[in-house]
């Protein structure tokens, strides 16, 4: 979890472009298979929105990062493995 935090704030010190913004939310909020890799996609997504507050300054974006959360909640069994 520390090398993804360490990760995450380097990425999330730089500016990103509002069409970076979209495709990167887009990807972060996406529904990965439930496997190893797809788990540590999620671990990933959850930090770099908690980090990068930047990604949800829109409320689409907002929006759409929300769900996703709930998405998560709701399969929170789906991720256990």
């Amino acid at each position: 979890m520390e090398v993804c935090i360490t990760v995450t704030f380097g990425i999330c010190f730089g500016r990103f472009q509002e069409d970076e913004v979209s495709l990167i939310v887009q990807l972060l909020t996406s529904h990965p298979p439930p496997s190893p890799a797809g788990v540590r996609f999620v671990s990933i997504g959850l930090c770099m929105l908690i980090a990068c507050p930047s990604l949800i300054g829109q409320q689409e974006h907002e929006k759409r990062s929300i769900e996703w959360v709930q998405w998560l909640v709701k399969e929170e069994a789906y991720f256990e493995r």
